[in-house]
């Protein structure tokens, strides 16, 4: 084999190289995009639940209240 065949089967394998890197690189990338999408998607969750744990919380709270005054409340005793 010559030196120029050596050069040319280098050159190739660096091209094919090069090639695997960046399918490598774009895959990692829409791997990437799908964890943050992700990500994005199980916070707005967390914040909806949390924001209807506070409701419902501030819910019972206020019926207890409630039923506290209308226990304590001899006009409204029967």
């Amino acid at each position: 084999m010559s030196p120029r065949d050596s050069i040319e089967m280098v050159k190739e394998q660096l091209r094919i190289q090069a090639m695997e890197l960046q399918k490598r690189d774009a895959e990692k990338e829409k791997g990437d995009a799908k964890v943050k999408h992700i990500l994005k998607l199980s916070q707005e969750k967390i914040k909806d639940l949390t924001d209807t744990v506070a409701k419902k919380d501030e819910e019972i709270k206020f019926v207890s209240s409630e039923a506290t005054k209308s226990r304590s409340d001899p006009k409204k005793r029967k």
